[in-house]
């Protein structure tokens, strides 16, 4: 199909030259306004024929631009803040692909922020990103489209990633951690029994939920219960819990028991006020009140909680910045740490026990010559304190992934041991009834004598494996 191109050149010349429009929005702009729809290879053609002066004047030539980007990504900076000081605060002129591309060649890498991605393009965009990070390092690939293209032809093919299988323990560990694990089941049916510990309403550190039923006291009911008193759906409750956040930080309120009966009873009746769902659970309903008095202070108090855990919570950024690490190391000192758990077959901070943890780091550290140095000065480095802080913190990250990890392998892993529990559609007590149906519910003692035997074939089919791999 042949255009009409007449009276076009001046228009294309300001919005690509002079406003450095980009080519897609200069199609849009015709289209819209001028019904006129040539092809993106049409375009570049015409402007070569007008002899427009080109515009290639990659980023990743720019070599204080790319320093500039070195010095942030040293920094841990995010590519949102990257861009936003590279553009507002040092005066560059640089798009958001630009700079992927720019990290992408010096294999600069960032996770990237769901923020920075369209919502509809989240999983397909991370592909090509992933792509476009491996395949710029080759200078023979600097076309977009080309990389685009490899990127939809590689999505078709699923990737199938195999980690290797850790050594087993050998006995002697297996009955070490036998007895820590008996050890736990004693002191948790000890506390339940003297009403000393909250109920569990799942497995935690290898102990199972305590059997399912109300609240022996108020401490011990649940966001989850609270939730269900309160009628309320994730998005009501999200909602619920900015309002009541946007409440306290008006009110300078960070704890109940700062606050006062009087101010923090105030700031629930605003809440109350200021939520249409809330008055009708509270005003349009007698039944339950102190249940759902309880409940709604149950997640007020949450609320507050995490106001003040976040504030002085040490972020993963701070961390690497603590010890001085840029991305690429970070990734190093997390994967070492990564196989160490792995290698010990951890399971949690608690299942391990405190001593076992400091080993486990102690070992960590010793195999790094990176953490080594960082540490090395000891008490004499006045930011001593810190960077333990900040190891402390990557390795409570990375315990995580390896839970999240060994939870994907083994879907059933999370709700193996969850309680059944939810909410009455009788009354219930809050402070706990003293009918004997409820008063001697029971006890986490009935059920170490199934996880005992458990462990115990657990160790003894280990033990024999080994023996027939040495046999071998």
């Amino acid at each position: 199909m042949v255009y009409d191109w007449e009276n076009k050149e001046e228009i294309c010349y300001r919005m690509y030259i002079e406003e450095k429009k980009s080519l897609e929005e200069i199609m849009d702009y015709m289209k819209d306004h001028h019904k006129f729809t040539p092809s993106k290879r049409a375009f570049q053609t015409q402007f070569k024929k007008w002899e427009f002066p080109s515009k290639q004047n990659p980023a990743h030539k720019n070599a204080e631009l790319v320093q500039r980007v070195k010095e942030l990504w040293d920094k841990n900076t995010s590519q949102r803040e990257m861009l936003r000081i590279l553009n507002e605060e040092d005066g560059f002129d640089i798009k958001e692909r630009e700079l992927m591309r720019v990290r992408a060649k010096n294999r600069w890498l960032l996770r990237v922020p769901n923020g920075m991605k369209s919502k509809k393009r989240d999983s397909d965009q991370d592909v090509i990103n992933q792509l476009q990070q491996a395949l710029y390092a080759d200078p023979q690939l600097e076309d977009v489209s080309q990389v685009d293209d490899i990127a939809v032809s590689a999505m078709k093919t699923p990737v199938v990633q195999v980690r290797a299988e850790s050594p087993p323990l050998s006995p002697e560990v297996l009955v070490k951690r036998q007895e820590r694990l008996l050890k736990l089941q004693k002191e948790s049916a000890e506390r339940w029994a003297t009403r000393k510990r909250r109920r569990r309403t799942r497995g935690w550190a290898g102990l199972p939920a305590d059997p399912p039923g109300p609240p022996r006291f108020p401490s011990e009911t649940t966001i989850d219960e609270s939730k269900a008193f309160l009628s309320l759906d994730s998005a009501l409750y999200r909602d619920i819990r900015e309002r009541f956040q946007r409440i306290c930080e008006e009110s300078d309120i960070i704890k109940k028991t700062i606050a006062g009966p009087e101010r923090w009873e105030a700031a629930k009746s605003r809440l109350v006020q200021e939520t249409p769902h809330l008055q009708g659970v509270f005003w349009g309903n007698d039944d339950n009140q102190e249940a759902k008095k309880l409940a709604l202070d149950v997640i007020c108090a949450d609320v507050t909680k995490r106001m003040r855990t976040l504030e002085r919570r040490m972020t993963i950024a701070e961390a690497k910045n603590a010890l001085g690490v840029n991305p690429e190391e970070s990734r190093q000192l997390r994967n070492g740490f990564y196989q160490t758990l792995k290698a010990d077959h951890f399971t949690s901070k608690l299942e391990a026990g405190e001593d076992h943890w400091k080993e486990l780091k102690v070992q960590w550290i010793e195999n790094s010559e990176l953490l080594k140095n960082i540490l090395a000065p000891g008490d004499a480095d006045p930011d001593h304190g810190t960077k333990v802080k900040a190891i402390e913190v990557l390795c409570r990250d990375v315990m995580k992934r390896l839970r999240d990890d060994q939870t994907k392998r083994d879907p059933t892993r999370k709700k193996k041991f969850d309680s059944n529990y939810t909410a009455p559609t009788q009354p219930m007590n809050p402070f706990g009834s003293q009918q004997p149906g409820n008063a001697f519910q029971p006890g986490p003692s009935t059920l170490i004598q199934p996880v005992q035997t458990q462990s115990q074939a657990q160790a003894q089919a280990q033990a024999q494996a080994q023996a027939q791999a040495q046999a071998q």
